[in-house]
């Protein structure tokens, strides 16, 4: 269990709405004390109030200096132990077509924000060899989305930055979980322009059931967890098997494929599906 069976400060980004109200809301009922972070005030306080935990408003726009500036004080000096990258802008359309700040906007609140307030959560939580963060991505990362150019790259981006930090912090306590939800009901569709009526109302996740899915993927030390139709598709252990074993020697003992060698190599596993590390398959 990432988080040793205690329950840490949290801190929320994006927490006004969507899925990081619904992650507010979901740690506030484990028993977390939170730290809640959007740019409108009147939401966090609205939320804050209807919570049944201590909760600080941290009203901030994550897009710029002065806004960045001020939670990366707020997490030096606050014991947080649990830090959820949740806030994410996006716009659609065409790159030539798109308003520069509105660009700029998107890589420094998918990117640089994430970035720089791991960077302050860290210390302390590889310190004290506890806490973890938890890093909201998406299927668009794992392709190039003409019309959402900016916002899949930085997905991808979030991809391999907590995957290699994960590596980089887990022998000293600290658990990184990444989640990427498929189409999910929230406001985001709408303010970044982007038309969805032809997504088929089975495809919508609720953001309660991706916020309750993620944090019990950290609990349980998960590195990942894909949700939805845009989920990448597990594969039978045949195929898993014989794409092992056409790996070059110096190939399979790389740390790249350690999980793949580890399930090959394991006879009770054989003939069950294998999906992406981290990634139900049932």
């Amino acid at each position: 269990m990432a988080d040793g069976g205690l329950r840490p400060l949290a801190l929320v980004t994006g927490a006004s709405a969507g899925i990081g109200e619904a992650f507010a809301r979901e740690l506030a009922a484990r028993g977390h004390d939170l730290i809640v972070v959007a740019r409108r005030r009147e939401r966090l306080e609205a939320l804050a109030a209807d919570l049944p935990t201590a909760v600080r408003v941290v009203p901030a726009d994550l897009s710029t200096e002065e806004g960045l500036a001020d939670v990366e004080r707020v997490i030096e000096e606050s014991p947080v132990g649990l830090l959820v990258n949740n806030a994410g802008l996006g716009v659609y359309g065409p790159v030539s077509g798109q308003d520069l700040g509105a660009l700029a906007a998107t890589v420094a609140v998918n990117v640089e924000a994430p970035v720089r307030l791991t960077r302050a959560a860290l210390p302390r939580m590889v310190d004290a060899g506890a806490g973890g963060v938890i890093a909201v991505s998406s299927p668009a990362g794992q392709r190039p989305k003409p019309r959402l150019a900016a916002y899949a790259a930085s997905k991808a981006f979030i991809d391999l930055f907590f995957e290699a930090l994960r590596q980089e912090v887990a022998a000293r306590g600290v658990g990184v979980t990444i989640v990427s939800p498929g189409y999910t009901r929230t406001e985001w569709h709408c303010r970044a322009g982007q038309d969805v009526s032809a997504v088929r109302p089975e495809e919508w996740l609720q953001p309660a059931a991706v916020a309750r899915a993620a944090l019990d993927a950290w609990a349980e030390g998960r590195p990942r967890v894909d949700l939805g139709t845009h989920a990448p598709r597990a594969l039978p252990m045949r195929v898993a098997r014989s794409a092992y074993l056409r790996l070059p020697p110096r190939v399979r003992d790389t740390a790249g494929v350690q999980h793949l060698r580890e399930l090959v190599n394991r006879p009770e596993r054989r003939g069950e599906p294998v999906g992406p590390r981290g990634l139900d398959v049932r």
